[in-house]
């Protein structure tokens, strides 16, 4: 399966940006867009939880690891992308 340049450049464009505002939210501790933490904590997952700066990073890490990921299935990521995909060699078979 080939994966177009185009939507790996799209997916990884939106999941950066996705991780720097939740560590952005993990830094300052602001409850934007909500005015306080239990409203936010209700209106987004309809339930009290913690969001805790600690919380916060692991929620950041996944998309930006998210991001990572895609961009080195694709082989966008230079020798490292090249060398996660399965069968894939960096250098030519010695004889």
């Amino acid at each position: 399966m080939r994966i177009k340049k185009a939507a790996v450049v799209l997916v990884a464009g939106v999941l950066g940006p996705d991780a720097l505002v939740h560590m952005f939210w993990a830094t300052t501790g602001t409850s934007w867009p909500a005015s306080s933490l239990t409203e936010l904590s209700r209106g987004l997952l309809n339930a009290d939880v913690s969001f805790a700066p600690l919380n916060l990073v692991v929620i950041a890490s996944m998309p930006a690891a998210a991001a990572l990921l895609v961009l080195a299935r694709a082989g966008m990521l230079g020798q490292l992308g090249a060398d996660s995909r399965p069968g894939c060699r960096s250098s030519p078979p010695s004889p």
